[in-house]
């Protein structure tokens, strides 16, 4: 869990170096620390079994965000053409990359 104080300091900083304007409505910052510790988490409930973990690309549409999930060797999950090749582009092996979907035509 990120505290408000921690959320504020990183906006602070953030705007302190000029990485944000006046025009910007949208602002996401991801704390690696954080995400690594939930991935550890998921690995710990599942120790010992033969299991590919996947993150949704559509929830983590960030490349430096599926870099970090790749690296740590988790897959990613694509529902979509896009998502496979933003899966790919990310370094994702082929092998981990799940491409699946409720609502697929064969084509």
């Amino acid at each position: 869990m990120i505290s408000a104080s921690e959320q504020s300091h990183v906006l602070r900083r953030a705007m302190d170096y000029g990485l944000l304007s006046d025009t910007d409505t949208t602002v996401a910052f991801y704390f690696s620390h954080v995400l690594n510790e939930k991935l550890d988490e998921v690995n710990a409930h599942f120790k010992g079994h033969d299991t590919l973990h996947a993150v949704a690309v559509k929830t983590n549409p960030v490349k430096g965000v599926l870099d970090e999930i790749g690296r740590v060797g988790h897959g990613l999950e694509a529902a979509s053409i896009i998502e496979v090749k933003m899966a790919l582009a990310a370094g994702c092996p082929v092998n981990k990359v799940i491409f699946d979907s409720p609502a697929k035509t064969r084509k």
